[in-house]
C-alpha cells in the first residue's frame, strides 16, 4: 500500500544541508512544471532488517509498510514544481538505520496504480516475465534488448524475418525507468525497432531511452528500412513520459493509435525522421523537444502525417529544432483529409528545410500563436 506525504515548495533546492550517508540517502529531484499540478515522485527501496521499521521523509515520520515477500518499501510525494533535496531515513526495530539507497520514479500527474503489484526487472528475460496488465514494472539501470530475449509470454511476440519483438494485449501497464540512471531499451538490428506495442490499452512509458543504435553509431541503414526507436500499433491510451527516442530510423511510428500522448521528453537524433502518424486520432505532443532528426537524404522527411482516417493532433510548447528532412520536403507533411494539425506556443528554429508544409493538405497546419523560422 502506497502512502501520500503532502511536502509544500519550502523543501527547494538547497533549502536544508545535505544529510550525511549514515543517515539515509539525499535525492536531488527537478519537477518539471505542468500548469498548476504538483509533481508526485514514488519513492521505492528494499531495505533487510528487523521490524517494526519508522521512515522519516524530510524530518517527518511518515507510515511505511514492508512487503514481506520483497522486503519492499514505497512511499508516494507530492512536490511543487521545481529543485527539491528529498532526504529520507529507515530505521528498523533497533534503530539502525537500515536505507543506504532508493531508486526514485518521477511520476507527474500520477493518479492511479497505489495498490497495484510493483516488480522490479535488471534484464529483458525478467521484463518479458514481469508483463502483465495492470501492474508497474520498474525497470533497473542498463540496457534491455526483447529482440535478444528468449523468454516466453502472451504478451510478447516476434516478428519473423525481422527478429523483431513487440509488446501485445496488454492493458493498463506501466513500464517506469530509474530516476537519474540510464535504462535504455536498445535494439541492434537492422531495420530493428527498440520497442513495439500492439492492440495495448492504457500502457504508459515513464523515464526510458528507446534507442535503435548501431556498435558505431554510424548511419548503416537504407532508407525506407531504417526501424526506430518506438513503434505503436492499434492501441489506445498510450502515454510516452518523459522518454527519450532516438537511433537509427524514424522516432515514432503510429499506425491506428488513439490517444497516443508524447508528454515532455524528446525525439532527437534519428536518421530518418520524427514520426510518422497514419490513421492516428487524438494524438498529442506536450512540452516535447524535437531535435536534430533527419539526415537530408532522399526519403528522409520530419513529421508524416497521412490517412484518411486521422484525427486531432496536437503540438504544445513542443521545440522543433535543427531537423533536416529529404530535398524538397517541408518539415511537415500532410497527406489525406482529417482534422487540422495545431502547433501551439512553441518554437521552430534552425531547421534545414525547404518547407514548412508539405503534402496535399499541408495547408491544414496552424501554427499561428508559435515562433517560426523564415522558410525559402
Amino acid at each position: 500500500m502506497t502512502h501520500r506525504l503532502h511536502l509544500a515548495v519550502l523543501f527547494a533546492l538547497f533549502a536544508a544541508p545535505p544529510v550525511a550517508p549514515q543517515e539515509g540517502p539525499v535525492i536531488h529531484l527537478d519537477l518539471p512544471s505542468v500548469g498548476t499540478k504538483p509533481g508526485l515522485v514514488l519513492v521505492i527501496g528494499r531495505v533487510e532488517g528487523t521490524p517494526p521499521f519508522a521512515l522519516e521523509v524530510q524530518d517527518q515520520a511518515v507510515p511505511v509498510e514492508i512487503q514481506p515477500e520483497t522486503n519492499l518499501w514505497q512511499v508516494s510525494v507530492s512536490l511543487e514544481p521545481g529543485n527539491h533535496l528529498l532526504r529520507m531515513k529507515l530505521t528498523d526495530g533497533t534503530g539502525a538505520v537500515v536505507t543506504k539507497s532508493a531508486d526514485v520514479l518521477s511520476l507527474r500527474g500520477w493518479t492511479f496504480g497505489e495498490d497495484r503489484p510493483i516488480h522490479h526487472v535488471s534484464d529483458a528475460d525478467e521484463l518479458v516475465a514481469a508483463l502483465g496488465p495492470e501492474r508497474i514494472v520498474v525497470l533497473r539501470p542498463g540496457d534491455y534488448h526483447l529482440d535478444r530475449t528468449t523468454a516466453e509470454s502472451v504478451h510478447l511476440s516476434r516478428k519473423e524475418g525481422s527478429g523483431n519483438a513487440a509488446l501485445q494485449d496488454l492493458e493498463d501497464l506501466l513500464l517506469v525507468g530509474t530516476a537519474g540512471e540510464r535504462t535504455r531499451i536498445v535494439t541492434e538490428r537492422r531495420g530493428g525497432t527498440a520497442l513495439t506495442l500492439e492492440r495495448c490499452t492504457g500502457v504508459r512509458l515513464i523515464g526510458l531511452e528507446l534507442d535503435h543504435a548501431t556498435p558505431t553509431g554510424a548511419l548503416s541503414e537504407d532508407v525506407g528500412d531504417a526501424g526506430g526507436a518506438l513503434n505503436v500499433r492499434f492501441s489506445e491510451q498510450v502515454w510516452v513520459q518523459d522518454c527519450d527516442l532516438r537511433g537509427v530510423g524514424v522516432g515514432l511510428r503510429a499506425t491506428k493509435a488513439v490517444g497516443l500522448v508524447v508528454d515532455h521528453g524528446a525525439i532527437q537524433d534519428c536518421t530518418q525522421g520524427i514520426a510518422t502518424l497514419k490513421n492516428s486520432s487524438q494524438v498529442e505532443f506536450f512540452d516535447a523537444r524535437l531535435l536534430r532528426n533527419g539526415s537530408g537524404r532522399t526519403g528522409d522527411f520530419g513529421l508524416l502525417v497521412e490517412g484518411a482516417d486521422r484525427g486531432t493532433l496536437r503540438f504544445v510548447r513542443c521545440e522543433l529544432r535543427q531537423n533536416r528532412p529529404g530535398p524538397e520536403v517541408g518539415l511537415f507533411t500532410i497527406d489525406g483529409k482529417g482534422r487540422r494539425v495545431l502547433f501551439s506556443k512553441g518554437v521552430i528554429e534552425d531547421n534545414l528545410a525547404k518547407h514548412l508544409r508539405g503534402g496535399e493538405a499541408g495547408d491544414e497546419l496552424d501554427v499561428a500563436d508559435s515562433r517560426v523560422q523564415s522558410f525559402p
